[in-house]
């Protein structure tokens, strides 16, 4: 159980779908995963996830206002999450592994979709950035792209689309994963 899953999911709702996922997380043997594009109400979320995880810790950053765009869940045998930032685009934390005693910063990103409401999440990970000692691994869905390759369909992608994001990766030191599986989908890595 030590993969480390970024999901970016629709339909975590239906029972069916939670059993889906349920299976898909043992099979992976993942340890911490973030979900996102949840759209999940905020009363919603525990029940879900004791499906989902059962006797997993979780986080998720819905409100009453907003359904959550994102959830962290990890399995407190194999892993320890301590949140250090949470907005309506990210969650920030440090994490433990027990069983390397290894320590690192993660930070599970769902991005806006107007670039101007994704100015406040550039300014907050240049801020995640500049307190950072350590390991730290981005992931996440930008709804922004880095090169022209990274849409399909829709209108083509232009330099100026491109330029905030890469700003903040150069500004920042980041650097993209190599990736498994369908590009447009998910992402995981093990540690």
């Amino acid at each position: 159980m030590d993969r480390i899953l970024s999901w970016n999911v629709r339909g975590m709702n239906g029972p069916n779908k939670q059993e889906d996922f349920k299976i898909f997380l043992q099979q992976q043997q993942a340890g911490l995963v973030g979900f996102l594009k949840t759209k999940i109400k905020a009363q919603n979320i525990a029940p879900m996830m004791e499906k989902i995880c059962p006797n997993w810790s979780w986080i998720h950053n819905a409100n009453a206002e907003e359904r959550g765009r994102i959830i962290i869940s990890w399995h407190p045998r194999h892993y320890h999450f301590n949140l250090l930032h949470i907005i309506d685009q990210l969650i920030h934390g440090e994490v433990f592994h027990l069983s390397t005693t290894k320590k690192f910063f993660i930070t599970f990103v769902y991005g806006r979709n107007l670039e101007e409401q994704r100015l406040p999440l550039w300014e907050n990970i240049e801020t995640i950035f500049q307190s950072l000692e350590g390991p730290w691994s981005l992931l996440g869905d930008f709804n922004s792209v880095l090169h022209q390759g990274d849409r399909i369909g829709g209108v083509e992608v232009n330099d100026g689309e491109t330029k905030d994001f890469a700003e903040y990766i150069q500004h920042c030191n980041l650097q993209e994963f190599n990736y498994e599986g369908p590009f447009f989908t998910w992402t995981n890595k093990t540690i």
